[in-house]
This record gives structure tokens, C-alpha cells and sequence, in this order.
């Protein structure tokens, strides 16, 4: 007699990812969101460079907790018998959850933010501290790399029907904000 047993996996919503970013050249940038540690690698294991940023944990408002405890996935979830450890569920965010690198070697770390902005801190590529840069009205995908190229940064967000849209932003040059582009959504 054969049995056949299925199970379902659900993430732990705001834990720690370890986001990475390919530099093109001579390694890689990587992390761990649960401190705001970063190395840039070589290829064959040697250390280039690190970055450290003191920096203050967002917490996870209860908002924002119960709009992940009564959303669509979870309840299909328990629908199917799954069980919630809120207990595991950690009371801050991530200080950081995506790397992007720019055309002249900036390296872009994705911040946690409020439910309608973007925010990033920017190392310039020996990994000075530049500063933060972001723009409101709009929210990340957070499993989507953003990308930048062509003096702009081009996200996919979500719009108010939950419909993922790509948005590019222009690059200022102080590094102080983005201004979105023209013929923005696609």
C-alpha cells in the first residue's frame, strides 16, 4: 500500500533574507538583513571590502502583522490545515532586504519603509556613505531586484488592484532624491 503525504510551506513574514548582487566583475555584494553588515567578495573568497551602518530596527506594526495574518495566502493556508506560529514572526524588520548595483558602481541597499515608499541607502563603490534617497506613492516588490540603468531606477511596484507595474524614477545626481520619469508605468 502506498501513501502519498503533501505539506505546505509558508514563509516567516518579516525575517531576515540574504539578498545578493553580482558586481560584474571581480565578485559579489551580499548580506543579511538581520544586521546591517554587508561584504563585497571576490570570485575566489578573498574579502574587498565590508560596509557597516548603525542603524535603529524598523518594528513590525501590528498593522502591519494583521494585514499579513488575514491575506489571502495565509488564510489558503489554514484552510488546508496549516497552523500559524506567531511567536516566530520577528518584531522588527530586516534592515535591509534587496542589492542593486548602478552603472558606475554604486551599490543601492533596499530599506524597510512605510507601506507606500521606497527607500535605499547608497555606497559608492569603494563603500563610502552617500546617503538615503527614496520616493513615497508607491510600493516595492520586495522578491524583485530593481535595476539601474540609464541615469534611472526602474521598480515594480503594486498599484491599488494589487496589479505589479514597472515604475522607472530619473537618478538625481546628489543622490537626495528621485524624481519619477516620465511615461512612468508600463
Amino acid at each position: 500500500m502506498r501513501t502519498e503525504r503533501f505539506g505546505s510551506y509558508l514563509g516567516v513574514p518579516f525575517a531576515p533574507s540574504h539578498p545578493y548582487e553580482l558586481d560584474g566583475e571581480e565578485g559579489v555584494w551580499f548580506g543579511r538583513g538581520d544586521q546591517f553588515h554587508l561584504y563585497h567578495v571576490a570570485l575566489d573568497g578573498d574579502t574587498l571590502r565590508e560596509i557597516m551602518l548603525q542603524a535603529e530596527p524598523t518594528p513590525v506594526t501590528q498593522a502591519e502583522l494583521n494585514e499579513w495574518l488575514e491575506s489571502e495566502f495565509v488564510q489558503q493556508f489554514r484552510d488546508r490545515g496549516g497552523k500559524i506560529d506567531v511567536d516566530r514572526i520577528p518584531t522588527v524588520k530586516p534592515y535591509f532586504d534587496g542589492l542593486a548595483l548602478d552603472p558606475e558602481g554604486n551599490l543601492w541597499v533596499s530599506t524597510p519603509s512605510a507601506a507606500d515608499e521606497i527607500r535605499f541607502v547608497v555606497f559608492d563603490s569603494t563603500g563610502r556613505y552617500l546617503g538615503p534617497v527614496g520616493f513615497e506613492g508607491a510600493e516595492r516588490v520586495g522578491w524583485i531586484s530593481p535595476v539601474l540603468a540609464n541615469g534611472r531606477l526602474y521598480v515594480v511596484t503594486r498599484d491599488e488592484l494589487d496589479v505589479n507595474r514597472v515604475r522607472a524614477f530619473r537618478i538625481e545626481k546628489d543622490f537626495e532624491r528621485l524624481e519619477s520619469a516620465s511615461g512612468d508605468e508600463r
